[in-house]
């Protein structure tokens, strides 16, 4: 395992533990977070909690190391990864590595995302909600049933 006591490190951890569930748009200057059903913009700096929880995994993984010298470093580089600059640093390093440009947003015109569910309008068949297909909030009604011919 590598262990590097760098903020580039906690940067990459954070991406590890959570890149799946956020996006930062350079454009926007602001992260969006997938709520399980569509990607918001993290107006409340949700990203801050997840880069606390990769602190915190750090701690854990010290606990877990059986090696005397490396549980040491580990705690003493998770302590110092709790100060404020060090967090802002580590967020701000993993900027870069989760990007995404506004045209990713809503890009299939042909679906159309609901509280329930992403109505394909092409087939007329209502799907879960997916984070490949980068939709955000569009509207807040569930559908019920919907019908049509070509």
């Amino acid at each position: 395992r590598t262990f590097r006591r760098t903020y580039l490190w906690n940067a990459e951890r954070l991406v590890a533990l959570c890149g799946d569930l956020i996006r930062y748009c350079n454009n926007f200057g602001s992260w969006f977070i997938l709520d399980g059903k569509k990607w918001v913009q993290d107006r409340i700096n949700d990203i801050q909690n997840d880069a606390a929880r990769t602190v915190r995994n750090i701690y854990k993984e010290a606990m877990e190391e059986e090696d005397t010298d490396r549980r040491k470093a580990l705690n003493e580089h998770a302590v110092k990864s709790e100060y404020r600059g060090k967090i802002e640093a580590m967020i701000s390093l993993a900027r870069s590595m989760v990007p995404i440009v506004p045209e990713k947003f809503d890009q299939d015109k042909m679906i159309f995302n609901c509280k329930n569910g992403i109505m394909d309008l092409k087939t007329g068949q209502l799907l879960t909600h997916d984070r490949l297909n980068q939709q955000t909030p569009g509207n807040q009604i569930y559908l019920l049933s919907f019908s049509f011919e070509l």
